[in-house]
């Protein structure tokens, strides 16, 4: 996590620190715990991977400042690449996306899940191949959700088919 940039802009709830690239989009962030989120894009602003590092412990960085993980502090490290719709999750393959929903893959054994989507193309609810339902959401019109049902699911692309990242509470849309 080199190369911060000066201006680096401080989030509302003052525990993100966040570093934008030259396409003015978001390329790392540091919360004030010491979890760390990278980002990398192509020249035409697509998302390629997404490098996130979850510490063991609280290591409490100052604002405006930055602190590089150390690996004995690492409790976590997820690496997703995004290829297309085919998605790797620290260099294997883990989910691929279709016009009906996505499949996971664990191992050699695969799940499809569908999604029922409303008139927007907002994902409501998400079920697998032998129709259980894993999800469902309800949302605000300016995206939160305000019923999210059941969670059994890891499908994030929710409103409008953005991706919501939670990680280490973040609860953005991509």
């Amino acid at each position: 996590m080199s190369n911060w940039i000066a201006n680096s802009v401080q989030a509302v709830n003052s525990r993100i620190e966040i570093q934008y690239n030259s396409l003015d989009l978001p390329s790392a962030l540091q919360f004030t715990e010491g979890h760390t989120t990278e980002y990398l894009y192509d020249a035409t602003s697509v998302k390629r991977r997404v490098k996130q590092v979850t510490t063991s412990e609280n290591l409490l960085v100052p604002m405006e400042s930055t602190f590089t993980v150390p690996a004995n502090k690492v409790a976590v490290s997820i690496q997703t690449d995004y290829c297309g719709n085919v998605f790797y999750e620290n260099g294997i393959l883990s989910k691929i996306l279709t016009d009906e929903g996505f499949i996971t893959l664990s191992g050699t054994t695969s799940t499809c899940h569908y999604c029922l989507r409303d008139h927007q193309g907002n994902k409501r609810v998400v079920f697998n191949q032998s129709g259980t339902i894993e999800q469902t959401n309800h949302y605000y019109p300016f995206g939160i959700t305000f019923g999210e049902g059941i969670d059994n699911s890891d499908q994030r692309y929710k409103y409008n088919g953005k991706e919501l990242d939670r990680m280490h509470g973040l609860d953005l849309y991509d």
